[in-house]
């Protein structure tokens, strides 16, 4: 069997668990319940990207404890994260209170103070992405440089910006898990990038779809195209029925 008709069963395969995914599932046990909730408090575009945000700085490790740690973020916000950012309430905490596995207060500060003058001057990073007619790589790069605390990586380095591209999905992709609030000419479904972990990379290289078993940037590219080639429309669709399988079982 070559390379190309192994891709195809794959694809074909991902398509059939596709046709039965389960999104209320899928949400109730993923930390994007949390940008659900705030959306469900009745939080304005701001108060929903900035809890994306967050949840997404935090998104790695046990996922009871990334929902759980989230949870208290925005309780310590009031689920109002923008109020909180331009009333400096979050420098009430010490700096070496933990937020979440080795990221304590002092990363989250600084990350909210890179944030503070963009929601200051533009209300929301939905209008920032218009005024500046940004593209989806250039979006990514900036939240990289305001998250660079928390330890984001960077494309320009070679990471693969999981947890930013996951947030990147959340916000732009529309439908059942996805909150689609983010979404113009250059940043839309279709320019995402793949959500690339250690397991997806490992996997998706056992499958030939990537050419080298870790996660990086030129993986992430390798694994978009590979999705954009089966849809290109939504190519990102692909990955929450990966996250869902092992993908040894496709073939």
């Amino acid at each position: 069997m070559t390379t190309q008709e192994r891709i195809e069963i794959y694809h074909q395969k991902l398509e059939d668990r596709w046709r039965s995914f389960d999104a209320e599932k899928f949400v109730s046990a993923d930390p994007v319940q949390i940008v659900h909730a705030m959306r469900d408090k009745g939080g304005d575009v701001a108060d929903i990207e900035l809890c994306a945000l967050m949840t997404c700085m935090i998104a790695w490790g046990n996922r009871k404890m990334i929902i759980r740690n989230a949870t208290k973020l925005m309780e310590r916000a009031a689920w109002r994260p923008k109020q909180w950012i331009l009333s400096g309430g979050f420098e009430m905490y010490d700096d070496s209170e933990c937020v979440h596995r080795t990221l304590n207060y002092a990363g989250l500060k600084a990350v909210l103070r890179e944030l503070a003058p963009v929601y200051e001057q533009y209300g929301s990073l939905k209008n920032y992405i218009e005024k500046e007619k940004l593209t989806t790589k250039e979006l990514l790069v900036r939240l990289c440089e305001w998250t660079r605390a928390a330890k984001m990586g960077s494309p320009e380095r070679g990471s693969a910006c999981k947890r930013l591209n996951m947030m990147l999905r959340w916000m732009v992709r529309d439908g059942g898990v996805d909150l689609g609030l983010w979404n113009t000419d250059k940043v839309n479904s279709a320019s995402l990038y793949a959500i690339m972990d250690t397991h997806v990379a490992q996997q998706a290289n056992k499958m030939g779809l990537i050419s080298h078993p870790k996660e990086s940037w030129r993986a992430v590219e390798e694994l978009t195209a590979i999705y954009r080639s089966w849809d290109s429309a939504d190519p990102l669709r692909f990955d929450m029925v990966i996250m869902e399988l092992n993908l040894e079982e496709c073939l």
